[in-house]
């Protein structure tokens, strides 16, 4: 097995015994670390794609192993997430050429501070917006201003909400729907205000495509009608 050993980070690339010849189809390994490039701390959760290959996820050291195929390889970063549907991409504009049963070392620095995702957490309080359920749905949007702010509510109002509620709170709901609604793929908005524990960032809901659980305790009203400062999200069927 070779080594060929390359510090992508200081743009230096080290090809130890490999010629033309070697790099034909077959396969390769990757191993490296990811640390931010401002600390130099290890990034754990992190992932990285190598060419159309799997990718691999860091682990507490920043360290990842993911085989490739041989031959010139795009790289895609992705920052840690709760939810690998909606990881945000880092931009990474160099290219790692891999060899057929070689092992490539592959050590990235990347900038922490561009990922917007919030750590998790659980807070209880009010909220007030809109809601629509349905088969595989049950989706919350904030009324706009509604929520204090901070970088987890820009988070939050610009990622998908899943709602868990009570038999009694869905039938309130179900109650202001037109009949047959659903069968028509007319699924309406409905105004509401309820208390309940907000949780995420995390995997919630249909195939975990949700960032946040609203867990909720209290129904305080649902409306059809929609208060002035909170117009009803754009019917979407």
């Amino acid at each position: 097995m070779r080594a060929v050993s390359i510090e992508v980070a200081a743009l230096v690339a080290i090809l130890v015994g490999c010629g033309p010849a070697a790099a034909q189809e077959g396969r390769a390994t990757v191993v490296g670390t990811l640390r931010d490039r401002t600390s130099g701390s290890p990034v754990a959760g992190a992932s990285i794609v190598f060419g159309e290959g799997v990718a691999a996820l860091t682990d507490s050291l920043g360290r990842y192993s993911v085989p490739a195929v041989a031959g010139e390889q795009t790289v895609r970063l992705y920052c840690p997430t709760q939810n690998a549907w909606f990881a945000q991409r880092l931009p990474y504009p160099h290219r790692v050429r891999t060899y057929r049963d070689s092992t490539v070392v592959v050590d990235i620095a990347i900038d922490v501070a561009a990922c917007t995702e919030p750590p998790r957490d659980s807070v209880r309080a009010e909220f007030r917006g809109h809601y629509r359920g349905g088969f595989e749905l049950s989706e919350f949007v904030p009324c706009p201003g509604s929520l204090a702010p901070s970088p987890r509510t820009a988070h939050i109002q610009r990622t998908q909400i899943w709602v868990d509620m009570s038999e009694r709170a869905w039938r309130a709901y179900a109650r202001t729907r037109p009949r047959g609604a659903e069968t028509r793929g007319e699924v309406p908005w409905r105004y509401v205000r309820w208390s309940g524990m907000m949780t995420g960032p995390g995997s919630f809901g249909h195939f975990g495509m949700a960032f946040y659980l609203l867990s909720v305790e209290v129904v305080h009203g649902f409306q059809v009608q929609s208060p002035a400062d909170c117009p009803p999200p754009p019917r979407i069927h």
